[in-house]
């Protein structure tokens, strides 16, 4: 369930690869992947898939399994992402992180519609 990929010289585009994997993987739960050329770009695409805050699907659907051990995620993304053994904690972090952002800006009327928030936060963090 760890995958210690250190020192393999790949770039943004292996990293992208990697991305796309961990998107739909539910097995890894450790991947190590410093000291590789990896850019921000490429970084950006490993955060996304862990931490894809563009609407609560995407947080939901993102991956709550995998803890990627590098430095480079904490210069994209200043969070932990993945630090429990429990994906449902990770998942439920996740979506109070982007719902307590968008709450500073009051943009979370997008995410619920007609329904009203309040109601409906206590069902989403289950």
């Amino acid at each position: 369930k760890e995958l210690n990929l250190t020192d393999n010289s790949f770039d943004e585009s292996d990293a992208v690869l990697i991305a796309n994997a961990l998107r739909s993987n539910t097995t890894l739960k450790h991947l190590y992947i410093d000291g590789n050329q990896i850019d921000d770009d490429g970084a950006e695409a490993l955060k996304r898939a862990l931490y894809d805050g563009s609407s609560l699907n995407s947080v939901a659907d993102s991956n709550h399994h995998c803890y990627i051990d590098t430095d480079f995620l904490m210069m994209v993304h200043n969070m932990d992402l993945n630090e429990s053994e429990d994906r449902e904690i990770n998942r439920a972090h996740k979506i109070y992180s982007l719902l307590s952002s968008r709450n500073k800006t009051m943009t979370n009327v997008q995410d619920f519609g007609d329904i009203g928030g309040v109601k409906l936060l206590p069902n989403i963090l289950e």
